[in-house]
């Protein structure tokens, strides 16, 4: 059975049109609900950034940035979006939601002129837009950096491609500016140069011209990184990683970063389209899930598996750069490496969009059904699980702003987000610390906080914080025999302290 007769598709204008429409109508479902997501840490700052650059556009070149994150093509786009829905939080997240939408479809169109079927390809943009794993990237505004590098990466290698096919030096101006805008993006971005080097000895096609066009990016690149990294806040993760290292250094850190490295690798697969575990934690078999997946990911680039080689050393180079920070500073976010697994996961989705293809074909002959049908019934459980995860993981972000919201000061938006995080998903949460804060913070602002402290107490009924704050609610009971008890049982638990 043919691929033909199976997927009636071709490479058309109206074939792409449908497409795009059909993925923005997916990203409105899974998505759309992120609208309702407010600030986090970062996010506020950008805010200013942006009235600034608007009362005076050369700030935006500015080291003196609130957010100087030295990405120069990231917070020009922000200011874009400032432009367009102001700062407001809710419009400027479906902004957010936007650019992840473009830079699905871009991966599907980078995957078709890569030489895999359409199909193929169109399924790939799917899968790697509903991708769990990296939806912090898609959460939170002060990320939408992770998006961005992969759009300007998938934009740069689309227009090498159409200047190899047919050259003209305007096509190969527009690969050099995509190139530049990519780097200005994120630090990560310049996977692209040794990427499609390979790539393009993978195919057999003449290095010479190859190198040639890439000799000038090649000396380039690193003064662009330098001049990146020298105006990055050394407040940023990025700093934080490179003082650690020089603090450090020796084999210890070696290791760190090798665990690093396979931390990051399980998580793309635990996390791919389910969200089984804690985010919070690292789980110690989760490294040897990644050093089996890392040897996977090798042994296909060793023995040139078509196409998954490809695929695969896309996913290690998006990831050998974030491996380089510390253990501490990632393992102390809240939603753990999420962010940084946006790029790899590109790769992660092309090389399943293959597999399910491959699947359903050989389980369809087998079964002498339409393979589309299979695939179908394989594809179905992925998009029911990951809609489902995604809504949970909105629990996680709703209780990170909740937090910001607490240390700004505003505690009524705190409670509001708190309350939503219980709402969407309290699996994902800390659940004695949600619920220690949220009752703290309805105590601070005179609320009840009755409710909270038997929902709190019936799941952690020997909680000592917990007690304690039953203690003090029963100690300012109207009733006089419960306000006595109160007082009583919050004495003796002082007294243990």
């Amino acid at each position: 059975m043919s691929e033909a007769s199976i997927f009636l598709l071709r490479d058309q204008r109206l074939t792409w049109m449908i497409y795009c429409v059909f993925i923005a109508l997916v990203a409105g479902i899974y998505f759309g609900s992120l609208s309702e997501l407010m600030l986090e840490v970062d996010d506020a700052r950008t805010f200013h950034d942006n009235i600034a650059v608007a009362q005076d556009f050369t700030y935006l070149f500015s080291s003196d940035k609130e957010v100087g994150s030295g990405r120069l093509t990231s917070d020009f786009v922000r200011f874009i979006a400032y432009l367009l829905v102001g700062n407001q939080p809710g419009s400027v997240h479906l902004f957010l939601v936007a650019v992840h939408t473009l830079a699905s479809l871009l991966l599907a169109r980078l995957a078709f002129r890569l030489g895999l079927p359409l199909h193929v390809s169109l399924l790939s943009g799917l899968l790697f837009l509903i991708n769990v794993a990296q939806f912090r990237a898609v959460h939170w505004i002060a990320a939408l950096d992770y998006p961005l590098a992969l759009l300007w990466g998938c934009l740069t290698l689309l227009a090498y491609l159409r200047y190899r096919d047919q050259p003209h030096p305007l096509r190969l101006a527009l690969f050099y500016l995509c190139l530049l805008l990519s780097l200005l993006t994120h630090l990560v971005s310049a996977l692209v140069l040794p990427f499609f080097v390979y790539l393009l000895w993978r195919q057999k096609q003449p290095l010479r011209d190859c190198l040639r066009h890439f000799a000038w990016p090649a000396i380039l690149s690193p003064l662009v990184l330098y001049g990146v990294l020298s105006s990055t806040a050394k407040t940023t993760t990025t700093w934080w990683a490179i003082e650690r290292y020089a603090a450090d250094g020796g084999v210890e850190l070696l290791l760190g970063c090798a665990r690093m490295l396979l931390w990051l690798l399980s998580r793309m697969a635990t996390t791919a389209y389910w969200l089984p575990l804690p985010l919070y934690e690292q789980q110690e078999w989760e490294l040897y899930g990644g050093a089996v997946f890392l040897v996977l990911l090798l042994g296909l680039i060793w023995k040139q598996v078509y196409p998954f080689d490809t695929w695969a050393l896309w996913i290690l180079m998006a990831l050998v750069p974030f491996a380089l920070l510390t253990e501490g500073t990632a393992s102390a976010l809240l939603a753990g490496p999420s962010r940084y697994l946006y790029l790899a996961t590109g790769g992660t989705a092309v090389m399943l969009g293959w597999s399910l293809v491959w699947l359903g074909q050989w389980i369809g002959l087998r079964l002498r059904t339409r393979s589309s049908y299979v695939l179908a019934g394989l594809l179905a459980p992925l998009l029911i699980s990951s809609y489902v995860s995604l809504k949970k993981a909105e629990a996680l972000s709703f209780y990170i702003s909740s937090r910001y919201y607490t240390s700004s000061g505003n505690k009524d938006e705190g409670i509001a987000q708190m309350r939503r995080a219980l709402d969407r998903g309290p699996e994902m949460l800390r659940l004695e610390d949600t619920y220690v804060r949220l009752i703290s913070q309805l105590f601070a602002r005179g609320q009840d906080a009755q409710a909270v402290v038997e929902d709190a107490l019936a799941i952690f009924p020997d909680d000592a914080v917990l007690l304690a704050q039953s203690y003090v609610l029963e100690s300012v009971s109207p009733d006089s025999a419960i306000r006595a008890r109160g007082r009583q049982q919050l004495d003796r638990a002082i007294k243990y302290i």
